[in-house]
């Protein structure tokens, strides 16, 4: 199933996710996933910070 997005300017993008089962054996509950393109000019991507790597 696609999904749009609809903007807080009232502009809205068509098309622009995928609303997918995956079956998940440890956590049988969370089996819909969402999937967005890496780059569209629709989205502005933050990474707000990245954790340190374990000893």
């Amino acid at each position: 199933m696609w999904l749009g997005l609809n903007l807080g300017d009232g502009g809205r993008v068509r098309s622009l996710g995928l609303l997918y089962w995956l079956p998940n054996p440890l956590l049988p509950f969370i089996g819909f996933r969402v999937g967005l393109p890496r780059v569209h000019p629709g989205l502005h991507i933050e990474q707000l910070g990245v954790l340190p790597p374990r000893s």
